[in-house]
Protein backbone atom coordinates (compact mmCIF):
# COMPACT_ATOMS: atom_id res chain seq x y z
CA UNK A 1 0.00 0.00 0.00
CA UNK A 2 1.84 3.33 -0.56
CA UNK A 3 1.20 6.58 1.15
CA UNK A 4 -1.84 7.86 -0.73
CA UNK A 5 -4.13 5.15 0.09
CA UNK A 6 -5.90 4.98 2.91
CA UNK A 7 -7.31 1.72 5.15
CA UNK A 8 -10.93 2.81 2.95
CA UNK A 9 -9.40 2.00 -0.17
CA UNK A 10 -10.04 -1.97 0.52
CA UNK A 11 -14.09 -1.01 0.84
CA UNK A 12 -16.32 -3.97 -1.27
CA UNK A 13 -16.98 -2.54 -4.71
CA UNK A 14 -20.45 -1.33 -3.80
CA UNK A 15 -18.76 1.55 -1.38
CA UNK A 16 -21.68 3.91 -2.53
CA UNK A 17 -24.46 1.74 -1.95
CA UNK A 18 -22.48 0.69 1.66
CA UNK A 19 -22.64 4.18 2.14
CA UNK A 20 -25.98 5.60 0.88
CA UNK A 21 -27.38 2.26 3.01
CA UNK A 22 -25.59 3.51 6.13
CA UNK A 23 -26.55 7.09 6.07
CA UNK A 24 -30.14 6.21 5.27
CA UNK A 25 -29.91 4.51 8.45
CA UNK A 26 -28.13 7.68 10.98
CA UNK A 27 -30.98 8.55 12.26
CA UNK A 28 -32.33 5.27 13.22
CA UNK A 29 -29.12 4.41 14.87
CA UNK A 30 -29.44 7.23 16.93
CA UNK A 31 -32.82 6.26 18.16
CA UNK A 32 -31.68 2.98 19.28
CA UNK A 33 -29.29 4.13 21.39
CA UNK A 34 -31.62 7.00 22.72
CA UNK A 35 -34.16 3.63 23.48
CA UNK A 36 -31.37 1.83 25.15
CA UNK A 37 -31.02 4.96 27.42
CA UNK A 38 -28.37 6.58 26.02
CA UNK A 39 -28.59 11.10 26.41
CA UNK A 40 -28.94 13.16 23.35
CA UNK A 41 -25.69 13.96 23.50
CA UNK A 42 -24.26 10.44 24.02
CA UNK A 43 -26.43 8.90 21.55
CA UNK A 44 -24.96 11.53 19.08
CA UNK A 45 -21.49 10.78 20.20
CA UNK A 46 -21.87 6.96 19.95
CA UNK A 47 -23.55 7.07 16.34
CA UNK A 48 -20.41 9.21 15.22
CA UNK A 49 -18.37 6.79 16.33
CA UNK A 50 -20.22 4.09 15.00
CA UNK A 51 -19.76 5.36 11.61
CA UNK A 52 -16.15 5.85 12.45
CA UNK A 53 -15.73 1.68 12.68
CA UNK A 54 -17.70 1.51 9.46
CA UNK A 55 -15.24 3.79 7.74
CA UNK A 56 -12.16 1.74 9.32
CA UNK A 57 -14.05 -1.51 9.09
CA UNK A 58 -16.39 -1.34 5.60
CA UNK A 59 -14.70 -4.01 3.65
CA UNK A 60 -15.54 -6.44 6.55
CA UNK A 61 -19.55 -5.80 5.25
CA UNK A 62 -20.04 -8.00 1.81
CA UNK A 63 -23.96 -7.30 2.04
CA UNK A 64 -24.76 -3.85 1.88
CA UNK A 65 -28.38 -5.21 3.59
CA UNK A 66 -26.79 -6.47 6.36
CA UNK A 67 -25.52 -2.95 7.18
CA UNK A 68 -28.80 -1.97 9.60
CA UNK A 69 -27.99 -4.97 11.90
CA UNK A 70 -24.54 -4.37 12.22
CA UNK A 71 -24.71 -0.48 12.58
CA UNK A 72 -26.89 -1.30 16.05
CA UNK A 73 -24.52 -4.18 16.78
CA UNK A 74 -21.70 -1.30 17.08
CA UNK A 75 -24.04 0.99 18.36
CA UNK A 76 -25.05 -1.05 21.35
CA UNK A 77 -21.61 -2.33 21.54
CA UNK A 78 -20.20 0.95 21.91
CA UNK A 79 -23.11 2.07 24.62
CA UNK A 80 -22.67 -1.23 26.98
CA UNK A 81 -18.47 -0.14 26.98
CA UNK A 82 -19.47 3.35 28.11
CA UNK A 83 -21.59 2.32 31.15
CA UNK A 84 -18.95 0.18 31.96
CA UNK A 85 -16.48 2.70 31.63
CA UNK A 86 -19.02 4.96 34.28
CA UNK A 87 -18.37 4.94 37.95
CA UNK A 88 -21.57 2.65 39.92
CA UNK A 89 -23.31 4.16 42.27
CA UNK A 90 -23.70 2.77 45.41
CA UNK A 91 -25.53 4.09 48.34
CA UNK A 92 -24.08 3.86 51.58
CA UNK A 93 -26.18 2.64 55.38
CA UNK A 94 -26.77 6.08 55.82
CA UNK A 95 -28.14 6.73 52.55
CA UNK A 96 -30.49 3.44 52.75
CA UNK A 97 -31.59 4.65 56.76
CA UNK A 98 -32.44 8.03 54.80
CA UNK A 99 -35.13 5.76 52.73
CA UNK A 100 -37.09 5.24 55.99
CA UNK A 101 -39.62 2.76 57.10
CA UNK A 102 -40.32 2.34 53.21
CA UNK A 103 -39.03 -0.58 51.51
CA UNK A 104 -37.54 0.33 47.63
CA UNK A 105 -38.00 -2.85 46.79
CA UNK A 106 -42.06 -3.03 47.77
CA UNK A 107 -44.55 -3.56 45.29
CA UNK A 108 -47.03 -0.75 45.44
CA UNK A 109 -50.44 -1.90 46.38
CA UNK A 110 -53.49 -1.00 44.48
Amino acid sequence: MDSSQTSTDTAPADWAGLHAAALAYRDGVVRYLRVLGASADLAEDLTQETYVRLLRRGATIRDPGAIRGWLRSVALNLFRADRRAQPRTVLSPDALDSLGERDPLAVAEP
